[in-house]
């Protein structure tokens, strides 16, 4: 087993190119897409102030931990909405607001609660200015300020899933989703190569060497399993380390309740690669097949937004539903390891059937 090992890294460390554009396709797709620059959402404004009032309002709102606020025109704030290329746009006037936004979305829900608080405090300080003209401005701010940092009683918002879901979710869909469906690439054309031995026939010759069967599968599954897990490991400690992301979990944590999820993908792969019969058709089938899983699974939206019984009903057989069930229940909804237990079990008996399934399919094949 550890020949079959050592011989596929010596073939990685020749060719590694199709892991490490997989790799830095993961990280390029999750940055720009989870938004990544700081974790804030950049909203686009335009103002009715000017002066000293615009500029303490902007202050105040860009004081926000999801949003980054800065100024634009309204025609273009318009335009960029209805392009998509923002979200979600606002308008100011000195008592009030108005969001630009087509339809209901997220970030609209999470813009205008915060909107609202910095127009309500803002109102509170112009009537205390107002019914004591005596006191300095600078004075009610520092009473503000003070009351921020001790107030009288404080509120823990909590849902049916565990803690309220933070505020870098987005974020964390992208980074997991993307790295989830990237890895599906990279573990199944390293299982692949299995399939290039039969072909070739140095499976013949291997097999009439010492190493048994079941080395020669473990030492191709170990190998693709370490790849795959070496690469989501990477992928998430370079946005935990370098980027600054909030995982709201140990990373150890994360990172081990993702091995079955790499397991049942390593499973899945060799299914795949039993079941076809030329090179051609392996290329064909991984990419229609994993952009499906990640459509499906959640990876590309949340799946919570699925309104398709139809669609949910699929999702059930597919893993990587519960890879970002896994990793999202830990780190978004803050999840304990036995709130995890369910999906841990579903992808290792997934793994299990496949496998078996799987070296069942390649041993007729062999014999026939």
């Amino acid at each position: 087993m550890t020949s079959i090992l050592w011989a596929r890294f010596k073939l990685l460390a020749r060719r590694p190119g199709a892991t490490i554009l997989m790799t830095v396709l993961a990280m390029a797709f999750a940055y720009f897409l989870g938004g990544t620059n700081g974790g804030k959402e950049p909203v686009p404004v335009y103002s009715h102030l000017s002066g000293a009032p615009e500029k303490a309002l902007l202050k105040e709102l860009n004081q926000s931990d999801v949003f980054s606020f800065h100024l634009s025109s309204l025609k273009g704030i318009k335009k960029d909405v209805s392009a998509g290329e923002s979200s979600v746009g606002l308008e100011v006037y000195p008592d009030r607001y108005n969001v630009i936004v087509i339809g209901e979305n997220v970030q609209k829900s999470l813009l205008d609660p915060f909107v609202q608080s910095v127009y309500a405090e803002n109102s509170q300080k112009t009537a205390i200015a107002a019914a004591n003209p005596a006191v300095d401005q600078k004075k009610i701010e520092r009473v503000f300020q003070e009351s921020k940092k001790h107030p009288v009683f404080t509120m823990n918002d909590t849902s049916m899933e565990g803690k309220l879901s933070v505020d870098n979710s987005n974020q964390l869909q992208a980074i997991f989703g993307f790295t989830l469906f990237f890895s599906i690439y990279t573990i199944a054309f390293s299982v692949f190569g299995l399939f290039n031995e039969r072909q070739q026939g140095v499976w013949n010759r291997v097999i009439l060497s010492p190493v048994s069967k079941t080395s020669i599968y473990l030492g191709h599954l170990i190998y693709s399993f370490v790849v795959g897990y070496a690469q989501i490991a990477l992928v998430f400690s370079v946005f935990h380390f370098v980027a600054g992301v909030d995982f709201h979990t140990s990373l150890g944590f994360v990172l081990l309740l993702i091995a079955p999820y790499v397991f049942a993908i390593v499973a899945f792969s060799l299914l795949i690669t039993s079941l076809v019969k030329t090179v051609h058709h392996f290329r064909a089938l991984i990419p229609l097949l994993s952009v499906s899983m990640a459509m499906i699974g959640g990876a590309y939206w949340p799946i919570e937004i699925v309104s398709s019984n139809v669609m949910i009903s699929l999702s059930k057989i597919v893993p990587i539903t519960y890879g970002m069930d896994l990793l999202k229940g830990v780190t978004i909804h803050g999840y304990e390891w036995q709130q995890s237990f369910y999906s841990v079990v579903i992808l290792l008996l997934m793994g299990i059937i496949m496998m078996g399934i799987s070296i069942n399919v390649m041993e007729r094949k062999q014999t026939a």
